[in-house]
């Protein structure tokens, strides 16, 4: 159920394949990256190919690279007495491998396609000065309210959060520690956050006025970090019921169906409410990044 879930949520006749590819290598490179600093020689080898592959596959990839960037880093920092070269190597090659693979991808565009680096959705300093020159005074608070009437209304991670409680509720009454439960929370609070955070950012320097305005591709980036979140999440929830006695074996059917519910919901919201906050018919032109 879950493997369903995670392949047609993002997914339709007219929804573009990377956004849903795009969180599951971002995550799968980020879990894979903690279980490599688990074991007795922290190299993260394995761990590179998806962090250059997430930079690739779309610009705003970047994020999910940080995301493993950061927990290198502050790995890197605790361990920085006891790390070996071998493992002081790798953590180098996490971190400059994924630039460097995006700056040739950067300059075959510039080669190959003349405009490849001037259209309206191109990632420069230079564009995004260009882009939020030429919104109007009216148009930004206009964008900003779009926005965050876009964030209020989406669903999923209050779902996610809800079931989160339950099972620290649960783990409290069976008088486990619950400190990991609320880690996790935080994490996913977290990650949501920083990543609609960057969103927004990219609708006020990167979109022209007209599909900002109309909050353009929303749904596309809004069900990418829930894809990472519901992934992070399970991931943690197989963890526990692998540590379970075989009495609590039910609960791995709960993991298989857990997200649903916010697909059920997701899909009677656009089927009740097919319009985005402004209620306007997306402008015609190239894609959004």
């Amino acid at each position: 159920g879950s493997a369903v879930f995670l392949l047609s949520f993002n997914i339709g006749p007219n929804s573009l394949l990377v956004d849903t590819l795009l969180p599951l290598v971002g995550v799968s490179g980020f879990l894979l990256l903690e279980e490599e600093l688990s074991k007795e020689k922290k190299t993260v080898w394995f761990v590179i190919p998806l962090a250059v592959s997430v930079c690739l596959i779309k610009n705003s990839g970047i994020f999910f690279w940080a995301l493993m960037a950061v927990k290198v880093l502050f790995f890197w920092v605790q361990h920085r007495k006891v790390s070996i070269k071998a493992e002081k190597l790798s953590w180098t090659a996490l971190l400059l491998f994924p630039l460097f693979f995006l700056l040739l991808w950067k300059k075959h565009v510039e080669y190959v396609f003349n405009s490849g680096m001037t259209s309206v959705h191109s990632m420069s300093l230079q564009a995004y000065i260009q882009n939020i020159h030429d919104k109007s005074s009216e148009a930004v608070p206009q964008i900003l309210k779009a926005f965050f009437s876009q964030v209020c209304s989406g669903r999923s991670l209050l779902y996610l959060l809800g079931l989160l409680l339950a099972i620290i509720i649960l783990v409290y009454i069976q008088r486990q520690h619950t400190f990991v439960w609320l880690k996790t929370a935080v994490s996913i609070v977290t990650v949501f956050t920083l990543y609609q955070i960057g969103n927004l950012c990219m609708y006020l320097f990167s979109m022209p006025e007209g599909e900002a305005l109309v909050m353009a591709g929303y749904s596309r980036y809004y069900k990418t970090i829930i894809i990472w979140c519901v992934v992070f999440f399970l991931s943690r929830i197989l963890c526990w019921i692998d540590l379970q006695k075989p009495a609590a074996s039910w609960l791995l059917l709960y993991g298989t169906w857990l997200p649903f519910p916010p697909a059920v919901h997701t899909a009677w919201h656009h089927r009740a409410y097919p319009g985005l906050a402004l209620r306007r018919k997306p402008p015609t032109g190239p894609l959004p990044p």
